[in-house]
């Protein structure tokens, strides 16, 4: 228990058996594609060593093969994060909001119903991207 991990509430989902292990590395995963998400369109700025040119801080050109490497992998880190994002809206009403708030802002679920909504979000999620083994 001493990785950080455990103090967040995904962890705290996992140890006490509301959530799987399936669930909880769809959750983690989320958590990852929508902080990437966030950095492609600017919400919270996300500066990579590479990316920034020595002490000059600039973003490459884009028409430059580095900037066309770098627009290429933010369309595709888009279109994954939308690709889920479908996943969350087609299991119904709050689940989207809840596996938002817990996975990324690291919420408590309020109740029971939420509980249920971030199950059946993550569990959604989970066979989307081949967590489980169970065939789709």
């Amino acid at each position: 228990l001493r990785d950080p991990e455990w103090g967040t509430e995904m962890g705290r989902l996992l140890l006490n058996g509301v959530i799987t292990e399936s669930m909880y590395a769809a959750g983690k995963r989320w958590a990852e594609q929508a902080a990437k998400y966030q950095g492609v369109i600017g919400i919270f700025p996300v500066k990579s060593s590479s990316a920034e040119g020595g002490s000059w801080g600039h973003e490459p050109d884009p028409d430059s093969p580095k900037g066309q490497e770098i627009v290429g992998k933010d369309c595709e880190a888009m279109e994954r994060y939308f690709e889920a994002e479908a996943v969350l809206v087609g299991c119904g009403a709050g689940v989207r909001v809840t596996v938002r708030r817990v996975c990324e802002d690291g919420e408590v679920p309020g109740g029971y119903s939420e509980v249920m909504a971030l199950r059946i979000g993550l569990l959604r999620l989970a066979a989307h991207w081949g967590l489980t083994n169970e065939r789709k």
